[in-house]
């Protein structure tokens, strides 16, 4: 059986940070282009993105969530994993009803030498205020221990093996902001 163990990582990031990466963000979003506008598929995931890499103006970041993740990792999950090279900041918005359907991250990749890589740790961290949106739940279906309300809190930090099943439940209200990654490593053996 996969292991469901979800880790929470309270105030990772204070108001200010959370705020700052919000505003940054934001100015580089497409304005009115979402994730889905070129997927057929647009029910099962409906959100506004922007990928922040591993650039020296975002050193700080990097070496921030990298250093946590790795300390998650070798307390509770003991993976083979390398350190994060990119980010995904994501809105989910009231006004397409943002979403993304249950799923897991799982992806096995090949890269130009040939090493096989797998998804291994996947995280969030929360950027919004609670009362900045209603819907956007992060969810685990096939968690029972697992309390949404436990991750509102903006700055936490929740990390989870990527096979676990998740999602965000439809924005009814406002918008929520989130940074998620994740983390690589040798194919599964």
């Amino acid at each position: 059986m996969p292991d469901k163990t979800i880790c929470i990582e309270d105030n990772f990031f204070n108001a200010k940070e959370c705020e700052g990466l919000i505003n940054y963000c934001k100015g580089h979003l497409t304005p009115g282009k979402l994730d889905t506008d070129e997927n057929p598929n647009n029910n099962i995931r409906r959100s506004n993105i922007f990928m922040i890499t591993n650039a020296l103006q975002e050193a700080d970041l990097f070496y921030k969530i990298n250093k946590k993740i790795w300390e998650i990792n070798q307390q509770y999950f003991r993976y083979d994993i390398q350190m994060l090279n990119f980010l995904q900041f994501t809105e989910y918005s009231e006004s397409y009803s943002g979403k993304y359907e249950v799923h897991t991250d799982c992806f096995d990749s090949t890269d130009s030498d040939g090493i096989e890589w797998s998804r291994k740790l996947s995280f969030t961290i929360q950027l919004s205020e609670p009362s900045d949106y209603e819907g956007g739940e992060l969810c685990f279906p096939d968690n029972d221990a697992y309390n949404p309300e436990s991750v509102k809190a903006r700055g936490t930090l929740i990390s989870f093996g990527s096979f676990n099943p998740h999602g965000v439940t439809p924005v009814t209200k406002g918008n929520r902001y989130s940074l998620v990654g994740w983390v690589l490593g040798p194919r599964w053996r």
